[in-house]
């Protein structure tokens, strides 16, 4: 039987990208997981998280003494890290080392010193890595010019997006619920752009703009300095969001609108088209790829510009109800059950490799 450690640390940071998907991991193993006989699972998390996840898989306990000193692991026959930046890895350098690459947006985002000292990061673990496993095609594309090791054996596999339509809703405090609004969520960095949207909720007042994310940022201060001096009644920047509210939000939601520069994958799309809803994206890095024939894409940030496709996207939508349902079908197509599968059958022919 081969042993595998998944590498499920970042459950520790459970409201970034990183640990969004550790939990989706985590919750597939307690949930759905039907074991394989010829695969010995084991999760590497944070100590209080040991025994968790059911008894369909082992546990790792993760301890800074096991990351200044690796050899205090078991030995694994494969070890997969889900993110590009893991705390851990492997000592044996008979393990197969997997790591799923998500994007190389600081490649888009720094200069100087700080882009050095990223790419240095990420060489470490990449150097010895034996596989690699991009979540879109636009991240691979991205590999061949940014990764250290372009010629490293790798495969794309969609990310898993966990179905949120059956979770429990919540309609947020302060939020009124008979009146129609826009929806746009993740951190409020720069990246998110969302300042764009500012300017176009100016020439659509019938409706409100949420702004959900962790904003203690000067990006955010900038954002909410310009609501007040320029008086936008209509757009709100509300914090982070508990599930039952961000589920709320998605459902009810007019439109969702994301115009983001910078994402490997952009799970936020694939989440609003889960509850049928029209999506508007920017077209930049994967987002065209990941939003396909279902979204309504930006092409430039110019505010009339912005309008025309927001109106029009309106317009159609509400002409052709049956792209409710397209959404919500191109949604089901990227359900955990299906990547890890995918997965796991990466795992099956890396370890059939090694035994030949």
């Amino acid at each position: 039987m081969a042993r595998i450690l998944i590498d499920l640390y970042m459950l520790k940071y459970p409201h970034c990208g990183f640990g969004q998907i550790a939990w989706n991991y985590a919750r597939f193993f307690k949930e759905t997981y039907i074991p394989d006989p010829n695969l010995e699972i084991t999760l590497l998390v944070p100590r209080k998280y040991v025994g968790a996840f059911g008894n369909k898989v082992r546990y790792e306990a993760a301890s800074p003494l096991k990351k200044l000193f690796p050899r205090l692991f078991k030995h694994y026959d494969l070890w997969h890290s889900t993110d590009q930046i893991p705390r851990f890895r492997p000592a044996s350098k008979d393990t197969i080392y997997v790591i799923t690459i998500h994007d190389f947006n600081y490649e888009y985002e720094k200069t100087g010193t700080p882009l050095l000292h990223a790419r240095k990061r990420l060489r470490k673990y990449v150097d010895r890595a034996n596989h690699l496993i991009y979540i879109s095609h636009f991240a691979a594309t991205d590999g061949q010019r940014f990764c250290p090791r372009p010629e490293l054996p790798h495969r794309v596999i969609m990310n898993g997006v966990e179905d949120l339509t059956r979770k429990p809703e919540s309609c947020p405090a302060g939020i009124d619920p008979n009146h129609p609004f826009f929806f746009t969520i993740g951190e409020v960095r720069a990246k998110k752009n969302f300042h764009v949207l500012l300017d176009v909720m100016k020439s659509f007042p019938e409706y409100q703009l949420y702004i959900a994310g962790s904003h203690p940022t000067d990006y955010a201060a900038q954002i909410q300095a310009r609501i007040e001096h320029e008086n936008i009644s209509n757009a709100h920047l509300i914090g982070r969001v508990s599930d039952p509210e961000r589920v709320w939000l998605y459902r009810h939601c007019s439109a969702f609108v994301f115009p983001s520069l910078f994402e490997g994958f952009g799970l936020p799309v694939i989440e609003a088209m889960q509850f049928g809803r029209p999506v508007f994206s920017s077209n930049k890095t994967s987002l065209k790829e990941i939003g396909g024939e279902c979204a309504y894409f930006w092409d430039n940030f110019e505010t009339s510009y912005m309008c025309e496709v927001l109106r029009k996207g309106l317009k159609d939508f509400e002409e052709h109800p049956e792209r409710d349902e397209a959404n919500r079908a191109y949604a089901a197509t990227f359900s955990y059950e299906r990547n890890l599968n995918a997965i796991a059958n990466c795992y099956r022919e890396l370890l059939s490799q090694k035994s030949r």
